[in-house]
């Protein structure tokens, strides 16, 4: 067998090589990931929020905060108001026993009557690109069409896979409402708080938790839902809620309609 001038053989040597290259994305696929795998539930956080609540809200009932609307009717002669939905895996129903008809999304319809048109990014969020890369959440708001779908509602949910990009989550989030509001003009946005559920959030939780809801709460005509305070059980990845969760997220997103009167 042919030996290279360091000794290693060429057939050693591609092996090394493709072990590099291996190597080399599997740390891409990680950085992908860094979001989710930042966030751990364990133990409170020594971190202080620095978002202060605007001036003549109500601080002793969150969900009351913000602006008001009229109630969403349908429009175009459709038999339901149509809703377009932007959500990471929560949206998909992952964890529910069954995600197709215990999901949040699948929930809040029948509950409201509404249609809603869901579009996930599993494992994605502002930042996150996502598993399938597809992402971050501006970019399926843009490629959705909204103009030619013309909802009558958008709800934006996600944030639980933004840890670790700083900044970079509210110039995201940001990017998305206003992506939104650019190709549905006046069309009220519904933006869900990071969805934790499990009590004090840590640092890398609570940081775009602030960033989601600072954009939010600066753009005109978004209600910010918050869930700082939600808990809800999750499944045993410790990362999803069950379908017990699933139920208590569309309830909070309820309770944030009716305080702006969205819904009836």
């Amino acid at each position: 067998m042919a030996k290279s001038r360091g000794g290693r053989s060429s057939s050693n040597r591609d092996y090394w090589n493709i072990g590099m290259i291996v190597v080399a994305v599997a740390a891409l696929v990680f950085a992908g990931y860094a979001g989710v795998a930042a966030l751990t539930r364990d133990g409170d956080s020594d971190y202080v929020s620095s978002y202060v609540a605007p001036s003549g809200s109500d601080s002793t009932n969150p969900i009351a905060q913000g602006p008001r609307f009229g109630p969403i009717t349908a429009t175009d002669g459709r038999d339901a108001p149509v809703v377009a939905v932007f959500g990471d895996s929560y949206s998909e129903g992952t964890g529910a026993t069954d995600p197709a008809a215990d999901g949040y999304t699948t929930l809040l319809a029948a509950d409201t009557g509404w249609d809603l048109r869901v579009t996930s990014l599993s494992g994605g969020g502002y930042r996150n690109p996502g598993v399938d890369g597809s992402g971050p959440y501006v970019r399926k708001i843009e490629a959705a069409d909204l103009a030619a779908m013309k909802p009558d509602l958008i709800v934006i949910q996600g944030g639980l896979n933004d840890s670790g990009f700083g900044e970079e989550t509210r110039t995201g989030a940001q990017r998305a409402i206003t992506a939104a509001q650019a190709a549905s003009p006046g069309t009220p946005i519904v933006v869900v708080g990071l969805l934790w559920g499990q009590g004090n959030l840590t640092e890398e939780a609570q940081r775009p938790y602030d960033s989601i809801e600072q954009a939010a709460r600066a753009a005109e005509r978004v209600l910010f839902v918050p869930t700082e305070d939600l808990r809800f059980p999750l499944v045993a990845d410790n990362v999803h809620p069950t379908t017990e969760g699933h139920r208590m997220i569309a309830e909070r997103i309820e309770q944030g309609l009716s305080a702006a009167g969205l819904s009836v």
